[in-house]
């Protein structure tokens, strides 16, 4: 997967994507395998905001039940199936328990009752998972001793039990977003990072295209399209604008924080906890096992349109007060958050309501040629990562009667990149015959789990230098090859592009500074950098990594 930028100004596409998170990845994907021309335009990098902060949770749509929405139960079910399907290395089952109790909606009885209801809507759960290990199992009632043990630092009073369900998990959701970019692009859509649309090509009531600039050159683009399509999340107001500030779309936002601590806090599972705040209000927290440590949110705070998200310290206070006092076990510290995931989410403004918890659960597909006599121009505005596929294929309809085609035939279940293969553990035994030897167990573990059947690309660089093989520091698993692969193969073009999101070397916070250098100097090498740039890479990267709240621990730092 190569930028070119060239490609993007010598055609007319069918479609122009604007917005390169997972909604316009999934988009993408769908709308060239469907036989469309299709360009995907990312201003920054692939899935580098909303889409990467997040609990890494594909929801199965269990708590749609106590409302009642057996449509959306259903619509969570077919989409969390989807992923366990075409991206079985970088999604698995995920067990979840709550705590049951002896009076209100957690009464053990009708948890055991709601468990059953799911199970008999989910019938179809496991329908095309070929990976048993991926299969979603029936969910189960634990006694008191039993919830007591799996969740040890929960407070024991007035706790009955607990009910398992199983949703899924996203091992790294940046890979994950990804690699419906890299499957776009096999499908022969165009795709680019760092080109930010400054406007958009106008005809008489029409939208033919728009006008962008590369980020990192300065040159400026004429990209032409029958149909443009905002996937910008909280900033498609922002995109829209540029045409016309008419064209808004309604929007209220809230700021979700997530934060990451490098200890597990429970027994493999995920389990969610509730605090009354002073407003009378009950926050749910959920705490996620991940990668060996813990993902504990979310908080929900107000929020206006902000091109970077940040959280404050006291949000952060706040946040861990709440998982204290709702799990008294887990006696988290400041100090002890790793990393800070913070998102802009829409949310619900029906009837005055101000609750920043009160995500919007409907997503929208704005045809502008409807609601406002422009023809050529499309909007997509969701909240959850889980339905971004179901979005793109009823936006894609939408897109095939604009534009008038007729879509090419596919299979339904066509497994994104890397994602072709029956068993994942077979696929780790394979790899670790070619090259245990080489790079051992533990990292090609981590390979496979990223990469899937991708993993021979990476290592098969270790055949022609060995020294790519050696891991960047002793403290990380990330070897060399990973960051010259993704150069040459899945156009990151800075060094947070491979810090952040082709590979995990910050997942569980700072890597150290030895890591960095590493890294910084092996991409210097590939992108023929001179020691200027590569220092101001690095202070970038310093920079992003201490706003996402990751500071090197004191014994990296002193090496």
């Amino acid at each position: 997967m190569r930028r070119d930028l060239n490609a993007l100004t010598t055609r007319t596409f069918d479609v122009a994507i604007v917005g390169g998170g997972i909604y316009g990845a999934c988009l993408a994907r769908a709308a060239a395998r469907a036989g469309l021309a299709v360009a995907l335009l990312e201003q920054d990098d692939f899935g580098g905001a909303t889409s990467a902060n997040s609990q890494k949770i594909l929801h199965g749509g269990f708590r749609y039940l106590q409302h009642g929405d057996f449509r959306r139960v259903r619509e969570s079910i077919r989409a969390r199936r989807f992923f366990l399907r075409v991206a079985p290395h970088l999604a698995h089952p995920l067990p979840v328990a709550i705590p049951t109790a002896s009076r209100g909606l957690q009464r053990r009885g009708l948890l055991r009752l709601a468990l059953a209801c799911y199970d008999l809507v989910a019938w179809d759960r496991n329908r095309g998972v070929r990976d048993p290990q991926n299969r979603i199992p029936r969910g189960r009632v634990l006694s008191r001793d039993e919830c007591l043990r799996l969740i040890p630092g929960l407070a024991p009073e007035g706790v009955t039990g607990a009910a398992v369900w199983h949703d899924g998990h996203i091992c790294h959701s940046e890979r994950l977003t990804l690699a419906f970019v890299q499957s776009a692009v096999e499908a022969g859509a165009v795709a680019a990072n760092y080109v930010r649309v400054t406007g958009f090509l106008r005809e008489p009531g029409r939208v033919t295209g728009v006008r962008a600039q590369d980020v990192l050159t300065g040159r400026s683009l004429t990209i032409r399209a029958r149909l443009t399509i905002t996937t910008a999340g909280p900033w498609v107001n922002r995109v829209l604008g540029l045409a016309d500030e008419r064209l808004r779309v309604p929007l209220a936002l809230s700021k979700t924080l997530c934060v990451t601590v490098k200890r597990p806090l429970a027994n493999g599972h995920a389990f969610s906890v509730a605090r009354t705040g002073a407003d009378g209000r009950t926050r749910r927290l959920f705490l996620t096992p991940w990668r060996g440590a813990a993902l504990v949110g979310s908080s929900h705070v107000l929020a206006e349109e902000s091109a970077s998200p940040s959280a404050t310290e006291a949000e952060l206070r706040t946040l861990l007060e709440d998982v204290n006092a709702a799990y008294p076990g887990a006696r988290l510290r400041r100090e002890e958050i790793t990393d800070v995931c913070v998102g802009l989410l829409p949310r619900e403004t029906r009837g005055g309501d101000m609750d920043p918890a009160h995500l919007t659960g409907r997503y929208q597909i704005v045809d502008h040629a409807r609601v406002h006599g422009l023809k050529g121009l499309l909007s997509v505005v969701s909240v959850k990562y889980t339905v971004a596929c179901t979005v793109a294929e009823r936006t894609l309809r939408v897109a095939l009667r604009t534009v008038g085609a007729r879509p090419r035939k596919r299979r339904p279940d066509e497994p994104v990149w890397g994602g072709d293969l029956p068993r994942l553990e077979d696929v780790f035994v394979t790899a670790l015959a070619a090259y245990g030897r080489r790079l051992g167990a533990p990292v090609i573990r981590d390979l496979v789990h990223l990469y899937g059947t991708q993993y021979r690309a990476v290592a098969a660089l270790t055949d022609a230098d060995a020294r790519l093989a050696a891991p960047l520091s002793p403290e990380t698993l990330t070897i060399g090859a990973q960051v010259v692969h993704a150069v040459r193969d899945e156009m990151a073009q800075t060094l947070a592009d491979v810090v952040l999101r082709r590979t995990a070397l910050a997942a569980l916070g700072h890597p150290g500074e030895a890591a960095l250098r590493a890294c910084a100097a092996l991409m210097a090498d590939v992108c023929g950098w001179d020691a200027s740039r590569a220092a101001e890479e690095l202070q970038m990267v310093e920079r992003l990594l201490t706003k996402a709240g990751m500071v090197p621990a004191p014994e990296a730092a002193g090496r």
